[in-house]
């Protein structure tokens, strides 16, 4: 039996348009993805499933949920309406200007209720985000007494290693710490191999003979992931590290029909019937992969492009836009 029944603390995507591309991105966020923003009505919606689902919580995130001010408060009023507690807000800091900028956002989402920002910090983000701007917008939490939790702090030695007022590029990272750095940020921020990761990281790993990746898990089990989980503005709900495969709302609660919702049953039960079901189609896999995650974007992407718009749960397409694009 496969489908989503019940739903613990997960986290809400308000837009993928990021003013940052880090190459560890799951969703490839970037400048160029769409700018569409969670409406009101969308998150209204989101929330009251949620909730019928068990959902004690959500957190917000992107994208980059602070790239539009005025849409983010209106999600946060939303929860405050619907008794949805807000565990934090996701941001890199790429929108902070100044000190005064830092000061007023937090001013605004604190009277919303949210006093927790996750602020990511890391090598990848630090290729397009000073660290100033992570200074600013932390003494600005501290000040309003809204707790500035910091993804992943243990970079943090790294990331001062360098002036503080710039970006730095994986050259620099690569000539001061050595050559290997890059390649071990990888296990270090406990990267999965999937989204942007595949071409920054390609290389960087061995990679399993095909006939190897589908009888490494006999199912999926991230598919039934209750928490950790996020839906996007588009009512798609996204299991837990699973980028471009969605369900619509209305199929959580029950149980999935496999002729309407083929890809995701599949993986649910037997990721090789899978690999069967593009293979009748004509795909042809590669010789090796990093791993199943691997093998299975590569799979959906094929699906997504031999039958456009078919399947329902390759979602959402600017994803494997996205994908054609920087690929």
């Amino acid at each position: 039996m496969a489908g989503i029944f019940k739903l613990t603390s997960g986290g809400l995507i308000v837009n993928y348009r990021c003013q940052a591309r880090c190459g560890h991105c799951l969703y490839h966020c970037s400048p160029d993805r769409e700018p569409d923003y969670l409406s009101p009505e969308g998150a209204r919606e989101i929330f009251t499933r949620a909730k019928e689902l068990g959902a004690p919580s959500m957190h917000v995130s992107g994208g980059e949920p602070f790239m539009d001010m005025d849409a983010l408060c209106q999600v946060l009023a939303v929860a405050q309406a619907q008794g949805m507690p807000i565990d934090y807000v996701e941001t890199s800091a790429s929108w902070v200007e100044d000190e005064a900028c830092a000061r007023l956002a937090v001013e605004r989402v604190r009277a919303l209720g949210v006093r927790t920002l996750s602020v990511s910090i890391s090598p990848y983000q630090n290729e397009f985000i000073p660290m100033d701007k992570v200074f600013f917008l932390t003494q600005a939490c501290r000040d309003q007494a809204v707790t500035p939790a910091l993804w992943i702090d243990e970079f943090f030695p790294d990331l001062t290693a360098f002036p503080t007022d710039r970006p730095h590029a994986r050259a620099e990272y690569e000539g001061y710490f050595g050559k290997n750095y890059w390649a071990q940020l990888r296990p270090r921020y406990a990267l999965n191999m999937v989204g942007r990761a595949l071409c920054t990281h390609k290389g960087d790993m061995p990679t399993f003979p095909t006939t190897r990746i589908p009888h490494m898990c006999r199912s999926c089990q991230e598919l039934g992931g209750r928490s950790h989980y996020h839906i996007d503005l588009y009512g798609g709900y996204i299991p837990p590290g699973c980028p471009g495969l969605a369900l619509p709302l209305e199929a959580l609660g029950k149980e999935l029909d496999p002729e309407e919702f083929p890809i995701y049953t599949r993986l649910a039960q037997d990721p090789k019937s899978l690999l069967d079901f593009c293979k009748a189609q004509g795909f042809t896999p590669k010789s090796s992969y990093y791993n199943r995650c691997h093998l299975c974007q590569d799979m959906r992407l094929f699906l997504y492009h031999r039958h456009p718009g078919k399947y329902r749960e390759l979602a959402p397409a600017s994803f494997y836009e996205a994908i054609d694009t920087e690929t």
